[in-house]
């Protein structure tokens, strides 16, 4: 999806190919396909957390985070407390990787004008 426009003014300046390729065809694929990669960075991390959470044995008696509030809610008869503040922490974790992936689209499209710029932008999904 590299305009054909940019790899024609490559050649035209005189680039070889793995010139070409490093400061041209590169750079333009990273931009363009950034906001996939975050998409499925977020995706894997939800996934690895939620098998972590759920599969993995308590390590040495210390339980993960899950466990805890599990074992909280068990003793206080009250599970609005830990699983709200778990689910936060959660939440908090998400929207970190998000804000890191949005400084390095930033980075990556700090030559273009304001208007072409592509931000990432987080859309809720209340209902799927």
């Amino acid at each position: 999806s590299i305009p054909k426009g940019d790899v024609e003014a490559a050649d035209a300046y005189g680039f070889s190919g793995w010139s070409r390729f490093r400061r041209i065809i590169w750079p333009t694929m990273l931009r363009l396909a950034w906001p996939a990669y975050t998409n499925e960075a977020i995706f894997l991390f939800h996934a690895t957390t939620l098998v972590f959470f759920s599969g993995f044995p308590v390590w040495q008696q210390r339980g993960d985070a899950l466990y805890y509030a599990k074992y909280f809610a068990d003793k206080t008869f009250n599970p609005f407390v830990p699983y709200p503040i778990l689910a936060g922490y959660f939440i908090l974790l998400t929207l970190v990787v998000i804000g890191v992936f949005g400084l390095i689209n930033r980075h990556l499209n700090r030559h273009l004008p304001q208007e072409y710029r592509r931000k990432l932008s987080l859309r809720m999904n209340l209902i799927r």
